[in-house]
């Protein structure tokens, strides 16, 4: 225990100023443990075609602030987009039509009026127990049927992420907890 208010002060201070580096670690630990846990997920499932939303399943650090005399780094899980062909993450989170579990459509062929024939045809076509190339008719019953009923979600960002928070909010109670005791 500290002498004096001073002496109190000083190792609020330096408290405050070890904290965030021990915690920044923590949580970048905790969210790509979340990234090998999402993949993971996909795995199971059997949900790998061409692999491009494994792998774009990702942590990044953001933008840093500054508290104190020390710096304190956002981190975000991501999963999906442009620029890694997984445009599609939104349709497999949440699904899509009649059948989506979205609140808002987020994404840009949500709509099941819009369905993406080429990406359908590859699909098919790799699939073993279809002949190649797909019969077109077979290809227009499946952009039918995801026209008429949309598609099915099956959550493979939301179910972690939350766990990830858990965990983060987790490890930085922890941290805090064994800086205050050597306090």
């Amino acid at each position: 225990m500290p002498n004096s208010t001073a002496e109190f002060r000083r190792r609020l201070r330096d408290l405050r100023d070890d904290l965030p580096p021990n915690l920044d670690e923590g949580i970048h630990d905790v969210m790509e443990q979340g990234v090998f846990e999402m993949r993971q997920l996909l795995l199971s499932r059997g949900s790998i075609w061409t692999g491009r939303l494994y792998d774009s399943i990702r942590t990044h650090r953001g933008r840093t602030t500054r508290t104190g005399s020390k710096k304190i780094t956002r981190h975000n899980l991501i999963a999906g987009g442009r620029e890694y062909g997984a445009e599609h993450a939104p349709i497999v989170e949440f699904g899509s039509g009649v059948k989506s579990t979205a609140s808002t459509p987020t994404f840009s062929f949500e709509s099941p009026d819009n369905p993406p024939v080429q990406k359908i045809k590859a699909w098919l076509e790799a699939q073993p127990s279809v002949v190649t190339p797909a019969p077109n008719a077979l290809v227009f019953s499946v952009v039918r049927s995801i026209e008429r009923f949309g598609t099915e979600s099956q959550p493979f960002f939301r179910p972690i992420a939350r766990k990830v928070m858990s965990n983060a909010r987790d490890r930085a109670e922890s941290e805090l907890e064994e800086e205050i005791e050597n306090f």
